[in-house]
């Protein structure tokens, strides 16, 4: 733990197996958390010195491999007939930085992508450069949410959970919270919610955080 630094960056992005245009529900969703290192190297053998506690299953649980000049350690959570599998996770140290993808690994690689082409990535969309225009430098936390993606996520997240409820029921016991036809599509959703920002800032006082809404131009 006194190896990790104090910067933190956490993401959500939709499966690479998404089909394009769609969006999966909010616990389905692929996430990031990127974390400043004080000592990159004490870390690595901190966490291979815990995998060893475990034995030779460490070896079947994790696989490694190399991705653009850094190694993609990834557990897979062995599989059960009594459950279902549960969600694996993988992590590479680039840059002084921990980022580690809970999902798929499409978020480290992802992220690796952009750590070597040093583009910025999402920073330097234009839109999101236009929504942080107002930001204070002095903030401390800095959130960014495209409320077209999560808006629809959160419907998609109702509709599993109805689903699921009613897999199980006859026709006249089965639930709606919502209609399943009536599901806005992405064209909808575009043409009336923007980017969410919010940062934070500290004073004498305390953390304050103020947010704003970016609504698409008609």
């Amino acid at each position: 733990i006194g190896s990790l630094g104090v910067d933190v960056v956490s993401a959500y992005a939709t499966p690479p197996s998404q089909a394009p245009g769609s969006v999966t529900a909010w616990t389905q969703m692929d996430q990031l958390f990127a974390i400043s290192l004080v000592n990159p190297e004490a870390f690595l053998r901190s966490v291979e010195a815990l995998k060893r506690l475990a034995g030779p299953a460490a070896d079947q649980l994790f696989t490694e491999r190399d991705y653009l000049g850094k190694m993609i350690y990834t557990f897979n959570p062995p599989e059960t007939s009594a459950k279902p599998t549960g969600r694996g996770f993988s992590y590479a140290i680039a840059h002084g930085t921990l980022l580690v993808g809970v999902g798929s690994p499409a978020t480290v690689e992802n992220a690796l992508q952009g750590m070597a082409a040093g583009s910025g990535g999402f920073w330097q969309r234009a839109d999101v450069k236009a929504a942080l225009l107002d930001q204070p430098a002095d903030a401390v936390g800095v959130q960014v949410q495209d409320m077209r993606v999560l808006l629809a996520a959160l419907v998609e997240t109702v509709v599993t959970y109805q689903q699921s409820l009613n897999a199980a029921e006859s026709d006249k016991d089965r639930k709606t919270y919502v209609d399943v036809d009536a599901r806005p599509d992405a064209e909808v959703w575009a043409r009336h919610w923007g980017l969410s920002t919010s940062y934070t800032t500290r004073t004498a006082e305390g953390l304050f955080t103020s947010s704003r809404m970016v609504y698409p131009q008609q």
